[in-house]
């Protein structure tokens, strides 16, 4: 999701919406999770005390509603080209049954070549 958000401050449609590969890979995530669920897991990275992966400020669409921009920061380009050094650089989320990033029961989400993410604790190996 992070690397939808650009330097340009923009609305969660837009940053979902985003046209290109990644935008298509991106919502695929809505048949498994639906869209709601992704806008608070952008909401957590803007509002996580962490290392501010994301900016956000109110803004009123042209129809008069209130939401969010979102921008990326320089952190968060770090953890886009990096990858997490530590499991408390994202913000918990509660997932099938667990809460991933949690530094008190660290479970993580892992995407490895040619497999579907799953959870996994941190430091277990596959088997």
């Amino acid at each position: 999701m992070l690397d939808l958000v650009d330097d340009t401050p923009r609305t969660p449609a837009a940053i979902f919406m985003r046209e290109g590969a990644k935008g298509d890979a991106f919502r695929q995530w809505f048949d498994l999770t639906g869209d709601v669920i992704l806008f608070d897991r952008i909401a957590a990275w803007a509002k996580f005390d962490g290392p501010g992966a994301l900016i956000t400020e109110p803004y009123r669409t042209p129809n008069g509603l209130w939401t969010s921009r979102y921008e990326i920061t320089d952190v968060g380009r770090s953890l886009l080209r990096d990858g997490l050094t530590s499991i408390d650089q994202a913000p918990p989320l509660p997932i099938w049954g667990v809460t991933a990033y949690d530094p008190k029961n660290p479970w993580v989400v892992v995407e490895e070549a040619g497999g579907r993410p799953h959870l996994r604790r941190l430091g277990e190996q596959t088997r």
